[in-house]
This record gives structure tokens, C-alpha cells and sequence, in this order.
């Protein structure tokens, strides 16, 4: 029988949180809940944004047949100490997967609910730091130094809470997920103490009902559209989408690549001058000179980078 499990996805924005939830979400004891700080009520209490609830059903503007306002309103009001046990309750399934990423928000759920600490993990979704500060900054979040200190003081951040709580985690590399997704859903199995379910693979295939997430993992989904409100709009249009979807006709064996071809020297150097930074790649097992080599083999003619 599989035990009750109250899990958090951990780290950044555009860190694959949403594309490995979804597969997960496949699997028969497992529940992918989304970004469930963004619920209305928790949005209001803890300061995050609001969204408005399955992103899925949001794209095909169409009521969701799990997070019905009045199943959003049974979760919000079970309340940061009550939520896992909600959702369990709403999905008859015993693994749930928050998927919200703040440390913040994970720390207020934690120490709120003593008797559900042995139930506890996280998975630290990541990518590597070049290749968020591009997602960052072509959103016009910020420049690029911000964004790459971002990146390393919420995965410092995400080492220093869980070890210092004892909380049992384990990372999870975007870039070694969308080369092989079956080597990373195996060992996310066994971290959950459950058999690996080859439905995940196809997770492409089947609706995935989750609060909030990045549009940019229901790309390949036969019925793909743009909700009419998304923050995502000003970089993706509904051609881009189209064209990455043909580029790549389902999820795995494809490299994410796109830093290498817009980042210039100048800004690698700025993100690896970041204090820290270098060695909180080397703690979340990336090889910098390897991601280096890479990158000049694309760039030749831009000269050594310095660590």
C-alpha cells in the first residue's frame, strides 16, 4: 500500500517544475497539485501572485472537473495545516505533489502541520544558471546580474532549509530530464518509494489538471492554444509554440539550448563573477567547464571565459 506523502518541488521559475509535474501527475499514486500558493485565498494571506486556477483548463477556457470553485474553496479553507489531506481526499490519490517552488511558502506549510513532518520530501527542480538568467531575462524581469543572483540564493537558500529541517530531497536537472526523461522519472520513483509507471512518458497525451504552471510545457498537446490572459504573451506567440513543436515532436532527447545562442561573453562572465555562484553549481552536481566548452564550441572566436 502506498504511504501518504506530502511532497514540494522546490527552486526557481522556468526550472521544468511544470513539465516534470505533469508526468508525474500520470502516475496512479501520484497527485501534481500545481503552484498552490497561487490560490486565491493563500495568494492573499502569503503574498504571492494569484492565478486562477488549472492552466489547462484556463487554455481551452473551459470549466476544470478537478479544481471546481467549489473544490478550490474546500482546499483553501482546510488551510496551510490541511491542504495535503484535501487533496487526497479530492484526487483518491496518496502522493501530492505541491508544486509551488518558494522557499517561503514551503517553510509556512512545514511548520505548520507537526504531526505531517515525517511525510515529507522535496525535489529541487533546477536548470542551469545560464540558461535562467536567458529565460529571466528575455521576460523582462531583470538584468542579468539580478537574475543570476537569484538563481543562487534560492538553491542555497533551498540547501540550507531543507538540510537544516532534515527534510529528505533529491535534485532534479532540467537538462538531464528533457535528454532522458525516463532515467529522471525512474529515480524520482524510487526517491517516492513507488514503481515506475511508463504513462508518465506520454504524459503529452492526457489532460493534467494543476493550479498555475508554465504554458510552455502543455506545448504538446494536440489541442495547444494561448489562453486570451497570460503573462507569458509578450515572448510566445502561438508560431513559436508551433514551431517548437515541430522541432521537437515530443518531450525527451532534446537539449535546451537556447543560452549558448544569446548570451553573450560578457554576461557568462557577469553570472559566474556572482559570489557563491560557481559552487552552488558544483553542489547541485553541474560541471562548469563542461557547460563552458559548450558554450564556446558555439561561440568561437569570443575568447577564454575566466572562472
Amino acid at each position: 500500500m502506498t504511504k501518504a506523502q506530502n511532497i514540494f518541488i522546490v527552486g526557481t521559475a522556468y526550472s521544468g517544475s511544470t513539465v516534470l509535474g505533469n508526468a508525474l501527475n500520470c502516475h496512479k499514486d501520484i497527485a501534481y497539485a500545481g503552484e498552490v500558493n497561487r490560490l486565491e485565498l493563500f495568494s492573499q494571506l502569503y503574498n504571492t501572485a494569484e492565478i486562477g486556477g488549472c492552466l489547462y483548463c484556463n487554455m481551452h477556457d473551459k470549466p476544470c472537473p478537478l479544481f471546481s470553485k467549489e473544490n478550490i474553496r474546500k482546499i483553501e479553507l482546510a488551510g496551510v495545516e490541511g491542504y495535503f489531506s484535501k487533496f487526497r481526499e479530492i484526487t483518491g490519490k496518496e502522493i501530492i505533489i505541491d508544486g509551488s517552488k518558494f522557499l517561503n511558502w514551503m517553510r509556512t506549510v512545514y511548520y505548520s502541520n507537526a504531526f505531517a513532518k515525517n511525510k515529507t520530501k522535496a525535489i529541487i527542480s533546477v536548470k542551469n544558471p545560464f540558461s535562467f538568467v536567458q529565460s529571466f531575462v528575455s521576460r523582462e524581469i531583470g538584468l542579468v546580474f539580478e537574475g543570476a543572483n537569484m538563481w543562487r540564493d534560492t538553491y542555497l537558500d533551498a540547501f540550507r532549509t531543507l538540510n537544516s529541517a532534515g527534510i529528505p530531497y533529491m535534485v532534479v536537472r532540467y537538462e538531464n530530464y528533457a535528454f532522458k526523461p525516463q532515467d529522471s522519472l525512474e529515480k524520482v520513483c524510487a526517491f517516492l518509494d513507488v514503481e515506475f509507471d511508463k504513462t508518465m512518458l506520454d504524459f503529452e497525451k492526457k489532460e493534467v489538471h494543476a493550479i498555475g504552471g508554465n504554458l510552455h510545457a502543455l506545448t504538446w498537446q494536440d489541442n495547444f492554444r494561448i489562453p486570451p490572459i497570460t503573462m507569458e504573451k509578450k515572448i510566445f506567440s502561438k508560431e513559436k509554440a508551433e514551431k517548437f513543436k515541430s522541432d521537437h515532436k515530443k518531450f525527451g532527447g532534446w537539449v535546451d539550448d537556447e543560452w549558448k545562442f544569446t548570451l553573450k561573453k560578457e554576461d557568462i562572465q557577469t553570472i559566474l563573477s556572482m559570489p557563491m555562484l560557481s559552487e552552488t553549481m558544483n553542489l547541485l552536481g553541474y560541471k562548469i567547464y563542461d557547460l563552458l566548452e559548450e558554450y564556446q564550441k558555439e561561440n568561437i572566436g569570443f575568447g577564454d571565459i575566466k572562472l
